[in-house]
This record gives structure tokens, sequence and C-alpha cells, in this order.
């Protein structure tokens, strides 16, 4: 049969469970698994599986270039000036109403830009307060007195 490692004695006075003994067996046992023969040899064929050529009866594919830059538009794609009025209203031509509807609303409860900023810096500073909570405060006092003697006494 396999070789069985035996858990290790605890001793009469020792307050650790039996998870110490496991806690530190755990990186040789992975240190172990790592040096081992197989471990490499598989490593090898990983590394030489990816330097693999294709095959004797490889074909590289024909690739087509043009002789040189097409740079004009086809037919029908000319361009020209976008309407800034359709530009505002791009969604009206997909004939959804729930998108509408919800673009509507959007537009309806949309805060300008100071207002979403003053909001931001509110919910900043509530941030703020309630991560205060979970570190230590500290607080101090401090008082001076002092006495003076006169010299005609």
């Amino acid at each position: 049969m396999g070789r069985e490692k035996k858990a290790p004695k605890k001793e009469s006075g020792s307050s650790d469970s039996s998870q110490a003994g496991c806690l530190m067996s755990r990186p040789r046992a992975s240190f172990q698994v790592a040096f081992r023969p197989w471990f490499w040899v598989l490593l090898a064929v990983w590394f030489v599986t990816g330097c693999a050529t294709v095959g004797p009866d490889y074909v590289a594919p024909r690739t087509s270039l043009p002789s040189a830059w097409q740079n004009e538009s086809k037919a029908g794609l000319a361009s020209r000036e976008a309407d800034p009025e359709a530009l505002a209203t791009w969604w009206t031509a997909l004939n959804d109403p729930t998108l509408s509807g919800l673009i509507q609303r959007a537009v309806e409860g949309n805060l300008d830009l100071k207002k979403a900023w003053a909001r931001l810096r509110e919910a900043r500073a509530r941030r703020g307060l309630a991560k205060s909570q979970l570190f230590p405060t500290l607080q101090g006092t401090g008082s001076s007195s002092g006495t003076w003697k006169s010299e005609d006494s």
C-alpha cells in the first residue's frame, strides 16, 4: 500500500487545535507536488506543443490585396450634413413606445449640472460621516495654571 503520513503529535500543554499541523504541512505539500517528475514532463509537453508545426500537407491560404488604397465611398453612401432636429429625436424612427416613454421620463427627471453636483457633494459628505464611525476617535483636553509670588511679600 502507499505511504501514509501521520498527524503530528499534540503537546499536552498546547492550546493549538489539530488544524495547526494541517496549516504547517500545506506549503510543504504544494512544494512537493510542484517538483514531482511528472509535473516537469507535462510542463515540457505543454511548451513543445505550443511550437508544433501544422503538418506536412499544410497549404497557406491565398490572400488578395488591392494594388492601391481605396478611399472612395460606395454608391449611395455619400456624406451629408446631419439634421440636428432629427438627431435630437433619433429614437422615434424605431417606433418603440416603451423606449419613447423611458426617454421622456429621463428628460423630465433630468437635473441640471449644479443640482447634480450638489447631490454628489451631499452623498460624499454622508458617506464620510458614515465611515467616520468605523475608526477610533481621539479626544483631549488641556488646561494651564500658574502662580506668581510678589517680591514684596
